[in-house]
């Protein structure tokens, strides 16, 4: 099978003189390629600035073999923009899949004309560098070098995620496959979990929360315990009322943080017990917190299953970034598991 040639050029002055037609014709098309990429920017711009996607227009019209687009393709919808406005049939993407390879998976897609995928959590993302580092050693068979080299990666992966600095200065120290699932893993809990702490915090601390309860007690002469409970009826009516899928799963929250005053007011235990058996151990519940699902990394629990739940609760979310198995929102799972066994379950 023969070898596709394609001419790659750099933008330059050579691009929009008189002569670019006639050279690029007797270069390409004349000498056999197949297609010409043209990087849209200038050796001296490096990496700075924007691409002029213009000029990959005035080469489409130029030229009659297919062009292909380079440079400012950090999404796929990029590419649908630059092939639209210019014409040309095809991009090529260069530092927009640096910490990003399934840009090439929602590239298939929108071509395909579907829509492109919710991007990885912070634990897909780590999944995918696992794999990567593997696949690097592989082929350097060199695993000291393969870390080194890897450690650029690293960089580009974690970008953007809160508290990706601590992971980054972890990640620019390791030197084997080992080490680097250590520090992946070490810490506890993943970048997002600091946000869903702020969003409790918030929740602690709003009127409709923190003082209300304080005026049914004085109005109904009832002890904390019960103006909580009645309040938080309340707030959850409210929320169940909301048409919009992600807010309304925001009761969710209020929930938790009102179940765990109510723990603390009524003197139980605010952790998970440990299971009985040091075996690794699916955790059946009703309801799990962010906080909860946290406590797996003191435990042996290999997954949990939950009643409630949702693909946008916080709970998921945490779960997925701390790559813990879990089922959310089997509404009567738990009842049916306890009559199966015949005991009763954490």
């Amino acid at each position: 099978m023969a070898a596709t040639r394609i001419l790659f050029v750099c933008l330059g002055n050579i691009c929009r003189s008189p002569m670019a037609e006639g050279v690029f014709r007797r270069v390409a098309e004349e000498e056999g390629a197949a297609a010409i990429g043209l990087h849209a920017r200038t050796a001296a711009q490096l990496y700075s600035g924007a691409a002029d996607w213009n000029a990959v227009g005035e080469l489409v019209a130029a030229v009659r073999i297919p062009v292909l687009g380079n440079g400012d393709i950090w999404e796929a919808e990029d590419a649908l923009r630059m092939m639209r406005g210019t014409g040309c049939d095809g991009v090529i993407v260069g530092r927009g899949c640096l910490g990003r390879p399934w840009l090439f998976r929602d590239l298939a897609d929108v071509f395909d004309g579907r829509e492109p995928q919710d991007p990885p959590t912070l634990g897909g993302v780590m999944d995918v560098m696992r794999e990567h580092a593997r696949l690097l050693v592989e082929w350097l068979g060199d695993e000291t070098a393969a870390m080194r080299t890897f450690r650029k990666h690293s960089t580009w992966y974690t970008k953007g995620f809160r508290g990706g600095a601590p992971l980054r200065d972890r990640l620019m120290r390791v030197t084997t496959v080992e080490g680097l699932h250590a520090a992946l893993t070490s810490g506890d809990a993943p970048g997002e979990f600091g946000a869903f702490l702020d969003v409790h915090w918030m929740i602690l601390n709003d009127p409709t929360l923190s003082e209300a309860p304080k005026r049914i007690i004085a109005e109904q002469r009832c002890n904390a315990e019960w103006a909580l409970t009645l309040q938080m009826g309340v707030l959850v009516e409210q929320f169940d009322q909301i048409e919009d899928s992600y807010l309304r799963e925001r009761k969710a929250d209020v929930v938790q943080v009102g179940e765990r005053v109510l723990k603390r007011l009524m003197g139980r235990p605010g952790t998970i017990p440990p299971p009985a058996l040091e075996e690794q151990t699916i955790l059946v519940a009703h309801d799990l917190s962010p906080a909860d699902v946290i406590q797996f990394k003191h435990h042996h629990f290999a997954a949990f299953l939950t009643d409630l739940g949702g693909i946008t609760s916080h709970t998921a979310i945490v779960a997925r970034g701390l790559n813990v198995p879990a089922v959310v929102a089997t509404h009567n799972a738990r009842q049916l598991i306890r009559v199966r066994l015949g005991r009763d379950l954490f």
